[in-house]
């Protein structure tokens, strides 16, 4: 339970740090709602420092989640939110350069970028660094693999306990296809489905706002699509992970964002 609450505190003040742990900062803070029981002291130095860990755990453990071993220099996709259509690129995620251990892959969002070297071997993560607005974030750390395995196991445990709150407990392949339409052109899409605990959906008042957003929560990925899933998007892997390692190529469209263009 210390532990937990720890974790919990941590998030709560992490709106302080810097952007590049924005999308996790948004997960987490959510986890508070459900857990939040007591305040601990921390200085922003600790709280950072375990913030960055859960970063590079998720990166190191979300790799063969994201990406596919055969992808190449020159492999991109760019994404734009639904909400905003006539913004500038706001995703874009591209296998940049090879290195003796791998690949380079540089994604982008908002002001930031991530590099990521991987071993597409063996589908590992053997370095990264980020900069926010320009300005290099210094030494980001890598963690053990048994240190990376505990905590996305607690974040796991926290995420299934927010169903109530609307988040899904897990994703489905139901084996169903779709045809997606989008100003880059037409995908034959595999769908992955959220789902959630039987007793979420009795309690459920209305059952047709619970289809709708099961429908609107729709993942769509597409083998025409180079497999450079967003950071963003890997956390659903979280509970999800086999689900995730078949898909057979990159996301077209969810909620939030949309495929723009891609080359191959």
């Amino acid at each position: 339970m210390k532990h937990n609450i720890r974790k919990v505190q941590i998030f709560k003040k992490e709106v302080k740090m810097k952007k590049l742990f924005i999308a996790l900062t948004i997960f987490m803070l959510s986890i508070q709602i459900v857990y939040a029981s007591e305040q601990i002291e921390q200085n922003e130095a600790e709280i950072q420092i375990e913030a960055q860990k859960d970063l590079a755990a998720i990166l190191q453990w979300s790799v063969k989640y994201r990406f596919s071993p055969d992808i190449k220099v020159g492999d991109k996709i760019e994404y734009k939110r639904i909400k905003d259509p006539n913004e500038e690129i706001d995703i874009s995620i591209e296998v940049t350069k090879e290195d003796k251990d791998g690949m380079w892959i540089v994604e982008k969002f908002d002001d930031m970028e991530i590099h990521m070297l991987v071993d597409l071997e063996n589908m590992k993560l053997v370095d990264f660094f980020g900069y926010d607005e320009g300005e290099l974030i210094p030494d980001p750390p890598l963690v053990t693999e048994n240190e990376m395995n505990k905590r996305i196991k607690v974040l796991n445990k926290f995420k299934n306990g927010l169903a109530m709150f609307g988040i899904p407990q897990y994703w489905e392949d139901n084996n169903s296809h779709e045809t997606m339409s989008t100003k880059s052109g037409t995908y034959d899409c595999m769908v992955l489905e959220p789902a959630f605990p039987e007793e979420v959906k009795d309690k459920a008042q209305d059952e047709k706002m619970v289809k709708e957003l099961c429908e609107r929560m729709k993942l769509y990925f597409s083998a025409e699509v180079p497999k450079l899933i967003p950071f963003d998007i890997a956390k659903y892997a979280i509970g999800s992970s086999e689900v995730f390692e078949k898909i057979p190529g990159g996301l077209v469209k969810n909620d939030v964002i949309e495929i723009k263009e891609y080359k191959k």
